[in-house]
């Protein structure tokens, strides 16, 4: 390949759709670090295999070929979080940890909510990611977290000229891309080659955790749909016997390519993160990668809030709570699920109510205490002196 035809890196920004939720509505996350990065651009399609292969890596101006081009992307984007119950005012997300129940936390009349570790399982992944198909697709050969879990990153060698290309997600959102291609010379450099291997293999590219705090429970679940011109990859997690997911990543492929699939559904190795690298196909000569993390505390108060709100529907009211519970123990600041769990108990006249409405306002302010003093699922409770206080 020559150097006319060298391609030079890009960035394509991902989209995240989100929504709100409460008591009548559910809530889905967002995701908090978007890392996407092209191996060249996109080149006219051409038929092949449902999942051919092929691209050529990224270009550059070329240097003294003593080492890989580095290059910072920059911060990655702010997903929103759903906020409240009518989705007013969504909010940023932020990287959150996996917490435990906080002391002197409700307990639902359904029985005693679970502590984080009864809830832990192995991870799995439904439908279970799809085989990396041979063809013109360049897959990535470096995929996953580090070994110490502070990035997650892709590798990819071109099929047309040889060159590889990478990306690198690690802390505060910085993405580091190299590439061994050199445009001037249409080849590979081999130094540069050679310490790219080394950086993936020092650092372990690959792992990640084989159980996550509330595998238990709940699964990781992804779809790859939408619309033909703009197929959408989204990754989430569902209760194991629930059917509505939340959806906490969301990478929309790049106008007029044909597909998109994961590479890399994986937890970090602490437990902590959610992991995506997506894969985007536009024809032979034309793959995208792009690397998107969420707080998996943030995925499970979704999922667990969504199957709570099944239960809600149908009147559960004992196990719509247990699972708004366990909802609230996963993100305690996911207001929807305080306040859900708020109105779960007080439909049970439980007595753990006053605290979880107490906490659901402090989260979302005059504006949740208003929504309750008109809400029908505290009117079993609307006289009692604590409502009167809490909602005045």
């Amino acid at each position: 390949m020559n150097a006319a035809r060298a391609r030079r890196w890009t960035a394509a920004a991902a989209a995240l759709a989100l929504f709100a939720a409460g008591c009548d509505q559910l809530g889905l996350g967002g995701d908090d670090d978007d890392a996407p990065a092209a191996h060249g651009k996109k080149r006219p399609k051409k038929k092949g295999k449902k999942h051919g292969y092929g691209h050529d890596p990224g270009g550059d101006d070329g240097d003294d070929g003593e080492g890989p081009i580095a290059r910072p992307l920059g911060d990655g984007d702010d997903g929103d979080r759903d906020g409240d119950r009518d989705g007013d005012d969504a909010k940023l997300a932020k990287p959150a940890k996996p917490a435990a129940p906080e002391p002197g936390a409700p307990e639902p009349a359904a029985g005693r909510r679970p502590a984080t570790p009864a809830l832990a399982g192995a991870v799995a992944i439904v439908p279970a990611l799809p085989p990396l198909e041979k063809g013109m697709m360049d897959h990535a050969h470096v995929r996953g977290w580090s070994k110490d879990g502070s990035e997650i990153g892709w590798c990819s060698t071109s099929g047309m000229s040889g060159g590889t290309s990478c990306a690198f997600l690690g802390p505060g959102g910085k993405v580091e891309t190299l590439s061994d291609f050199d445009p001037g010379k249409g080849a590979a450099v081999p130094k540069r080659t050679k310490a790219i291997e080394a950086r993936a293999a020092a650092r372990g590219y690959g792992a990640a955790a084989a159980d996550w705090p509330w595998g238990a429970d709940l699964v990781l679940v992804w779809s790859a749909a939408g619309a033909a011109d703009t197929p959408t990859l989204k990754v989430g997690a569902r209760a194991r016997d629930g059917r509505d997911p939340a959806w906490v990543v969301a990478i929309k492929a790049p106008p007029d390519f044909a597909e998109i699939h994961p590479e890399v559904i994986a937890v970090s190795p602490d437990g902590a993160r959610l992991g995506v690298v997506s894969h985007a196909f536009g024809g032979e000569g034309s793959d995208t990668f792009a690397i998107k993390t969420a707080s998996l505390a943030e995925a499970a108060g979704r999922a667990y809030n969504l199957a709570g709100f099944a239960h809600h529907k149908k009147k559960e009211w004992k196990e719509a709570a247990a699972l708004f519970a366990k909802a609230a123990a996963a993100d305690p600041s996911f207001g929807t699920a305080v306040y859900n769990l708020a109105c779960a108990l007080a439909r049970l006249k439980d007595p753990g109510a006053e605290d979880a409405l107490k906490r659901a306002i402090a989260i979302g302010g005059a504006k949740t205490s208003a929504r309750a003093r008109k809400d029908p699922d505290f009117e079993l409770v609307r006289g009692e002196a604590w409502f009167v206080a809490l909602t005045k």
